[in-house]
């Protein structure tokens, strides 16, 4: 692999990387969503919809929906712990 390529694959990790940090504390809100997905979309658009950019970057966000699934679950319980 040349040194070019190798640099490519370090910016697209790098970008990802920015995309799950940036939006790393899930919220509810559909801006959240919708500032999360046209960030993907800057990635997928500034690497040429190369297929690793897309797969990395749609990873990015399985997690950060995970994230928020598994923090809004700990919260229903703790609500629904009170209430017992």
């Amino acid at each position: 692999m040349s040194e070019a390529e190798l640099k490519q694959y370090h910016t697209i990790i790098t970008d990802c990387w920015q995309l799950f940090r940036n939006h790393s504390t899930p919220s509810a809100e559909d801006a959240f969503w919708e500032s999360l997905i046209k960030d993907a979309e800057a990635i997928y658009k500034k690497h040429g919809g190369s297929s690793f950019a897309v797969r990395v970057a749609s990873e990015m966000i399985n997690e950060i929906e995970n994230i928020f699934k598994v923090e809004r679950d700990k919260r229903e319980a703790k609500q629904v712990a009170m209430f017992r």
